[in-house]
């Protein structure tokens, strides 16, 4: 399955709600908007949840926006 910018910003709002997730663009960094080292691995728990994929962990420890994690997706095989 796949996902857009749209499904990982609510992913973000997810676990991460005090940030405005939809005022961050698709290059921004995540980590500079908000997203702690916890919630991060929260964050991808959620994609791979919702998307089926697993993204191992040398992976997703590399992104750090929503275009990264939309070709990570795309990418990485069903977990």
């Amino acid at each position: 399955m796949t996902i857009d910018a749209y499904g990982v910003r609510k992913l973000l709002e997810k676990v991460s709600p005090g940030v405005d997730w939809s005022a961050v663009g698709p290059a921004d960094s995540l980590e500079e908007a908000g997203l702690d080292s916890l919630d991060k691995a929260s964050f991808f728990l959620e994609v791979e949840t919702a998307t089926g994929v697993k993204i191992p962990d040398a992976v997703y420890e590399e992104i750090d926006t929503i275009d990264g994690v939309i070709a990570a997706v795309g990418r990485c095989r069903p977990g």
